[in-house]
């Protein structure tokens, strides 16, 4: 200023400047007397700081003798469950009166206390927690030592955090092969694999079965017929460890191969509720019922993915195989294609297509259908508005198994008595030509007209149309006594009296897989005869068989009449209010 302005009086000036560096010589001289260094060092910086327009002190205050000590190596460790991190780190022991900043960034470590987050500052511990990270994001950490605020060099962590996110339940997935399941999902770009835990399900015990594996992965030590419940967690991995996401769980039904179940169409009302029933032992586990799309095909026993099952059509219903039947409400006036598939993990075992029609069967009561020698009379009473025709079809029973008519036989026109209702509220059919046999006579109705027209599900009657024999017999057990309080049979005795000369015949029989038999099961192959005894020509026959004989006997045996050799191998029964077999007593 002097050499600029000559002449300006300084005085003023000189005797500030004179006095700042009195107070700064006085101070110097007291901390000398101050017995920690590190009080001393702390003096100091102050003293310095208040003189820094002086060029000297300022340079001194810039130099790296004042400033602290970096820290040495610090560490992190996360916590993914808590979207937390860790960190700790050495303190210099050279560094006397200091705090600690610790500051947090984003994709790369910071350089300055001003470069990032302050996570924490004025920490005396060697110790710090941040609560605030986002999964997904990686975050790199530095600390920085400070005396009254003259700040160290970063002393950076060499690893970044990553907190992993939790799997996304839909990518996961499995599939089984006898006893081993392969389980898949969607790996995470920044992630060190996947770590696996498995418990049986109806145990608290957890152990870890997989660690740091990447998808897919196959377990091959499942037991069949087991549930096994796994928790998948994803990891990342730093200097001291891993960290891990919250775990995503996943049930496992390590099933044997369903066999294909076979549905069927017991009943329909009125309001379109269709009762389909299975055969609740044909296997275990769920099965679903798809309203499939039209020209779908399935082949019976196939596996297929449950994405390409989801694709054929509508689910109608899922549930335990062992409940049997289901009662859908479809709606009336409906012709509806219903599969079904038994679930196998992710893939589905099919079974059967069945063809179902929720238009009105006919009703015909217990004297709708009368026979007369080979002629036939159906009445049906009631009938629908909307019915526009009814075929009838009338099949010989051939072993007491009908073939029954279908849907397709009646758009084919495949018999010979058909009628148009026209409006009609009582219609009678007259079919001639019946055959002298047991039949099953089944009716389809229509509604409606050409590609509009609905059938109803055949309605089938089984019906004996066999002349009535002329003949009557008895069969009577004779007790000797009782022993254990159960009735103790001495002797079986039959009497047989024929009035059209036809010779009868005895035959007891049982089935050969040792089923309990059936007075309706005349027509199962697979009988065994365990003895027949044919009579003379006599019209009165009695036969008794002893004690002894009939202990030989299995319990399921029966005993049943023949007229003769040849309706003997078809089980005829003859016409009488006797019944034509007994069961064999215990």
């Amino acid at each position: 200023m002097r050499k600029e302005r000559p002449g300006i009086d300084l005085s003023e000036y000189d005797k500030k400047i004179d006095k700042k560096l009195e107070w700064a010589q006085r101070e110097f001289s007291q901390c000398a007397k101050m017995k920690l260094a590190g009080d001393k060092i702390s003096k100091c910086i102050m003293i310095l700081q208040q003189v820094k327009d002086f060029i000297p002190a300022q340079n001194l205050l810039n130099s790296q003798e004042l400033r602290p000590n970096p820290v040495k190596r610090v560490t992190v460790s996360a916590n993914a469950s808590e979207l937390s991190a860790s960190i700790s780190w050495i303190p210099d022991e050279d560094n006397k009166c200091v705090t600690y900043t610790i500051v947090r960034k984003e994709r790369k470590a910071p350089t300055s206390v001003v470069d990032g987050t302050v996570v924490a500052k004025g920490l005396n511990a060697a110790y710090c927690k941040d609560i605030s990270l986002r999964a997904g994001v990686a975050y790199y950490y530095a600390v920085f030592a400070v005396r009254e605020n003259l700040v160290s060099n970063p002393t950076k962590c060499n690893d970044k955090i990553f907190l992993c996110s939790p799997l996304k339940k839909e990518s996961i997935g499995y599939s089984l092969t006898d006893n081993s399941c392969t389980i898949h999902w969607t790996d995470q770009e920044e992630s060190a694999g996947v770590r696996i835990k498995r418990c049986e399900v109806g145990s608290d015990t957890w152990s870890t079965v997989a660690e740091r594996v990447h998808s897919p992965w196959t377990d091959k030590d499942l037991k069949m017929g087991n549930q096994y419940l796994y928790q998948l967690c994803t990891l990342w991995q730093y200097a001291s460890g891993y960290c891990s996401s919250e775990s995503v769980e996943l049930m496992v039904n390590v099933l044997r191969r369903p066999n294909p179940v076979t549905i069927r169409l017991k009943s329909v009302e009125k309001d379109g509720t269709c009762l389909i029933e299975w055969d609740a032992a044909t296997t275990m586990g769920e099965v679903e019922l798809i309203r499939v799309n039209a020209n779908t095909t399935v082949i019976k026993n196939q596996e297929y993915d449950v994405n390409v099952v989801r694709g054929m059509g509508q689910c109608l219903w899922t549930g335990s195989v062992s409940r049997g039947q289901i009662a859908i409400k479809l709606g009336v006036n409906q012709e509806i294609s219903i599969a079904c598939f038994c679930v196998y993990g992710t893939k589905r075992v099919a079974g059967n297509i069945l063809e179902i029609s929720t238009a009105l069967p006919v009703e015909i009561d217990g004297n709708g259908i009368q026979l007369n020698g080979d002629c036939m009379e159906l009445t049906v009473k009631n009938i629908d508005p909307n019915m526009t025709r009814i075929y009838c079809f009338v099949e010989s029973v051939r072993n007491g198994i009908p073939h029954f008519a279908t849907k397709e036989m009646a758009l084919a026109n495949q018999t010979d008595c058909i009628m148009d209702v026209d409006g009609q509220n009582e219609i009678v059919l007259i079919k001639k030509n019946v055959p002298l046999t047991k039949i099953a006579v089944t009716v389809i109705a229509r509604y409606g007209q050409g590609t509009m027209a609905r059938y109803s599900m055949p309605k089938t009657f089984v019906l004996s149309n066999q002349p009535k024999k002329k003949v009557s017999y008895s069969i009577e057990w004779a007790e000797k006594g009782f022993v254990k309080k159960k009735a103790c049979r001495d002797w079986l005795r039959l009497t047989i009296r024929s009035e059209d000369g036809r010779i009868p015949h005895l035959c007891l029989y049982t089935r050969e897989d040792g089923k309990p038999m059936w007075e309706d099961h005349f027509g199962d192959q697979g009988l065994v005869v365990l003895q027949e005894i044919q009579a003379t020509d006599q019209k009165v026959v009695t036969y008794t068989l002893s004690a002894k004989e009939l202990a030989g006997y299995p319990k399921n045996a029966r005993v049943q009449l023949f007229l003769d050799p040849a309706s003997a191998q078809e089980y005829e029964e003859p016409s009488c209010d006797t019944p034509s077999s007994l069961a064999m007593p215990d």
